[in-house]
C-alpha cells in the first residue's frame, strides 16, 4: 500500500513504508504520556511526573514523524477509488494532534526551566488539559487512519492475493510445458514409443 523507503530518482528518504509503524509508537507514546501526566497531579505515584514528560517528548516526537510519513505515503493511497475525501480527513486530524501536542511539549519543556519553577504547577495542569484534547485529536485521527485502512486498503489489487483467489484447482491447471499430465506433453511422446514396440511384439 506504501511505497519503499527510497524516492526512485531521488536521495531523500520517504517514511511512507514506516508509517504504521510510527503511528503506532505515537499513539501509545501520547496516551500513556497523558496518562502519567494526570496521575501526576495527585501527587501519588512520584515517578509518574518525569516519566510523563519522557513520554510527551517522544511521543510528540513521534506525532512528527507520522505526519511526515504520512504526507509521503499519501500519494498511492489517494489513486485508491474513493479514498481521496477520507485521506484528507486523516491527514488534517493527523496535523491538529501533532500541532496540539507541539504545545504540550512546550509547556512541558517550560515546567523544567528552574527559573518558572514558581509556575511550574500551573503550567503542568495546562499541559494535562491540553494533552487531553490531544489524546482525543489523537483518536480522531486513529479512528480515520483505520477506515482508510479496512474500507479502502483491500480495493488495492495484490498480485499474491489474485493468485490465492485461483484456487488449488486453477493452479493445477496451470502446468508446466512438457508435464507428463498435460495435453500433448513430452511425457505422452516419450510413451508412444513403448506403445508403438508393444503393438509390433503383439503383431
Amino acid at each position: 500500500m506504501f511505497p519503499g523507503p527510497f524516492t526512485k530518482g531521488s536521495p531523500t528518504v520517504s517514511l511512507a513504508a514506516l508509517h504504521p509503524a510510527i503511528v503506532h509508537f505515537a499513539i501509545a507514546l501520547l496516551f500513556a504520556g497523558v496518562l502519567f501526566r494526570w496521575v501526576s497531579l495527585t501527587g501519588r505515584a512520584a515517578f509518574t511526573a518525569p516519566a510523563a514528560a519522557v513520554l510527551l517528548f517522544a511521543g510528540t516526537l513521534g506525532a512528527v514523524l507520522a505526519v511526515r510519513s504520512g504526507t509521503d505515503a499519501h500519494g498511492p493511497v489517494e489513486r485508491v477509488p474513493g479514498a481521496r475525501a477520507a485521506v484528507g480527513e486523516h491527514e488534517e486530524w493527523g496535523e491538529r494532534t501533532r500541532n496540539i501536542f507541539l504545545v504540550v511539549a512546550a509547556l512541558e519543556a517550560v515546567a523544567l526551566v528552574p527559573a518558572a519553577r514558581r509556575w511550574r504547577k500551573g503550567t503542568l495542569v495546562t499541559s494535562a488539559v491540553v494533552g487531553l484534547v490531544g489524546a482525543v485529536a489523537l483518536y480522531e485521527a486513529g479512528a480515520h487512519g483505520g477506515e482508510l485502512v479496512y474500507s479502502y486498503g483491500r480495493r488495492r489489487g495484490h498480485p499474491q492475493r489474485r493468485h490465492r483467489g485461483r484456487g488449488p484447482a486453477a493452479r493445477r491447471g496451470s502446468l508446466p510445458p512438457g508435464d507428463g499430465r498435460s495435453k500433448g506433453g513430452q511425457g505422452s511422446r516419450s510413451r508412444s514409443p513403448h506403445r508403438a514396440a508393444g503393438a509390433a511384439r503383439s503383431g
